[in-house]
């Protein structure tokens, strides 16, 4: 069975709420031009070491990601978190950002006095930033080196510092027990 073949037999066979979980994530990012492959975690929140983390690369044509139970893992312990690396093979990022739950105003002046532009998610207690520039690998660390040095108190510091340990941003797109909420689209900055 081909790749295509496939896809679109898990296409049909989920229920529609499963296939939209992602929709306003994958519609944001299909603005981009120069985006062609988003790439996705699967891991445990809030346990930053030692612990299964799976990365699945996708087309951005495409309109399923896998679920937790795709991969026999347990759903009260993993979520799906969407990474800052696109394009696997040009080593590009777009900038994601933990916001610690601060106003939505704030928030906005900051991205605009950053000069950064994309969409605000609401996960619950906090805000998820998804930038809308897709910038090279040394530009991205120079700009989360930079947070991690002026460790503006609405940031999540740890969201930063494992950032720049792994080379890369996960921000959560699902939910489970240890995060109740999976985010939703608020606005675009």
């Amino acid at each position: 069975m081909s790749d295509t073949t496939m896809r679109e037999a898990i296409l049909t066979a989920l229920p529609k709420e499963m296939i939209s979980k992602y929709q306003e994530v994958f519609d944001c990012l299909r603005k981009l031009n120069n985006i062609t492959e988003l790439s996705f975690d699967i891991y445990q929140p809030q346990a930053y070491m030692y612990h299964s983390r799976l990365t699945y690369r996708v087309p951005i044509k495409e309109t399923y990601v896998p679920q937790v139970e795709d991969f026999k893992l347990d759903p009260k312990l993993y979520v799906v978190g969407l990474n800052s690396q696109v394009n696997q093979y040009e080593n590009n990022h777009i900038i994601l950002i933990d916001f610690d739950g601060t106003e939505l105003k704030m928030m906005e002046q900051w991205l605009w006095d950053y000069g950064l532009h994309g969409w605000l998610f609401m996960s619950g207690k906090s805000y998820h930033f998804v930038g809308n520039e897709v910038m090279s690998q040394d530009r991205w660390r120079l700009l989360m080196e930079e947070l991690a040095k002026k460790k503006p108190e609405f940031i999540c510091s740890e969201f930063i510092k494992w950032s720049l340990l792994r080379n890369y941003g996960t921000l959560r797109f699902t939910k489970n027990p240890i995060k109740p909420k999976a985010p939703v689209f608020v606005k675009e900055v």
